[in-house]
């Protein structure tokens, strides 16, 4: 399981500097979303290839994968929204 969800997070973390490359501490939050909502398409629509066994073709085992990746404790394992942990560290800070 734990190959699995690396390979997963290695193909997110892929797809997510592509979609995010053009994004700079500058630019605004709609272009943030953007690339949050073409990347969680992405992980919706593109990756019935990511098997965790070959005999297993559900489309809903990947997207349950990824759901849990991003619910990983303490810090999500993928996120949509480009600067999503910035966020989060500073409400967790703010709430300290």
């Amino acid at each position: 399981m734990e190959e699995y969800e690396d390979r997963l997070v290695e193909e997110w973390d892929r797809h997510k500097a592509i979609l995010c490359e053009k994004i700079t501490e500058g630019s605004h939050d709609d272009a943030c979303v953007e690339a949050g909502n073409a990347l969680y398409l992405w992980a919706l629509t593109n990756t019935s290839h990511l098997r965790i066994r070959e005999r297993v073709t559900e489309p809903y085992v990947v997207r349950g994968a990824f759901q849990m990746l991003a619910n990983d404790r303490p810090t999500p394992r993928v996120h949509w929204h480009p600067r999503f942990l910035e966020r989060l560290v500073k409400i967790l800070e703010a709430a300290a």
